[in-house]
């Protein structure tokens, strides 16, 4: 099933419209889940309603969960991506993938050989009623990397309208500096795992949807994101319903571009991975976005031998407080004999491929 950018468009406002009248009327900050990496740093105030995209309540048959540390063997699925390295010939059509260096969050553009747009993420940003860049609660607001970092970096190449837009989870550091972006450019699409998530900075992202009349839709196992015939994006992940960690109900897009395979991954934890070994749809890949910034509770030796990446790319923060990467995560990649390149080392990450070569190039660390 393919979702196209503009289609049902009524339907879709009048959702969110109801999205932002409920959350107008006293919906933000409680807690659906204890999380003190974003409830706890988002808003000193707990109330019991949850936000929640239209029809995200409803839930469906229970997954088959994996007890935590236990994954599936791996499956064979081909050799490991061979795709050459080096140059690109200057008249070739272009894939761009690029990890824009936000700091302890994901953000990441994708701009199709046809110069079609996705941005999957928008980096860290607290939408909270003390206000960015205020304590709250004994914690420094941190800024707002959708402003600081998203839009200059969009705006320097010239991109004033997103195609479609990702919020791979309702956490602050992948959400947050999109209600900014969804503020400034224009967008024709948002898609998102539609989990109940109660966060004034989701909160905020929900009313800027309907305040710009951007269509929603909700992410589902098997569809495929319209934007460039040549290009295949399938959505692996998340299976409804999802759990208790919202981590683990993660949009995980797969890109596909003549030889060239490129997963992303979200912050999908243990769970999620051993759910898409199981599943049976993991292709080889040439570049892993690597989930939860490299954390030990992701990227387990199931999951990277299944998938055989060339490249493992980490999107983290310099001497971060969570200690992302892992060393156990790197040395995981190191025994599997996968290069690994990292936001917080190299700065901002491009891939550039034609399908059948790839070139790299790191930008630097963000000043």
């Amino acid at each position: 099933m393919s979702i196209p950018s503009l289609t049902q468009r009524s339907r879709t406002l009048l959702a969110l419209f109801s999205i932002a009248a409920a959350l107008i009327a006293g919906c933000g900050s409680g807690g659906f889940f204890d999380n003190p990496y974003t409830d706890r740093l988002e808003s000193q105030k707990r109330r019991p309603a949850h936000v929640t995209p239209a029809s995200a309540a409803s839930t469906a048959a229970s997954r088959a969960p994996h007890p935590k540390g236990e994954t599936p063997a791996p499956r064979p699925i081909g050799p490991r991506c061979s795709i050459e390295r080096g140059p690109l010939p200057e008249a070739a059509d272009v894939l761009e993938i690029v990890l824009i260096d936000v700091g302890q969050g994901d953000a990441i553009l994708v701009v199709a050989p046809n110069g079609r747009t996705l941005l999957v993420d928008g980096g860290m940003a607290f939408h909270a009623s003390s206000g960015a860049g205020k304590k709250s609660g004994g914690y420094q607001m941190p800024d707002d990397m959708g402003k600081k970092a998203v839009l200059p970096f969009l705006r320097k190449r010239g991109i004033d309208r997103l195609n479609i837009a990702v919020g791979s989870h309702p956490h602050a550091d992948h959400i947050g500096g999109l209600v900014t972006v969804a503020g400034a450019l224009g967008i024709d699409l948002y898609v998102d795992p539609g989990v109940p998530y109660s966060s004034d900075t989701y909160a905020a992202l929900l009313e800027r949807l309907a305040e710009r009349k951007i269509a929603y839709r909700i992410a589902k196992s098997g569809d495929t994101l319209d934007l460039d015939p040549r290009v295949e994006i399938r959505i692996l992940g998340p299976e409804p319903p999802q759990d208790e960690n919202v981590n683990n109900s993660s949009v995980v897009l797969e890109i596909s571009y003549g030889g060239f395979v490129a997963l992303l991954t979200g912050d999908a934890e243990a769970e999620e991975e051993a759910e898409l070994v199981q599943s049976g749809q993991l292709k080889s890949a040439c570049l892993l976005k690597v989930g939860h910034h490299g954390s030990r509770s992701s990227s387990t030796a199931a999951f990277v031998e299944t998938l055989r990446p060339s490249i493992a790319a980490i999107s983290c923060g310099r001497r971060n407080k969570f200690g992302h990467p892992h060393r156990s995560t790197i040395d995981r990649f190191d025994a599997a004999g996968v290069e690994v390149l990292r936001t917080d080392l190299d700065g901002t990450i491009r891939f550039l491929t034609d399908g059948k070569r790839l070139e790299v190039k790191t930008l630097g660390k963000r000043r």
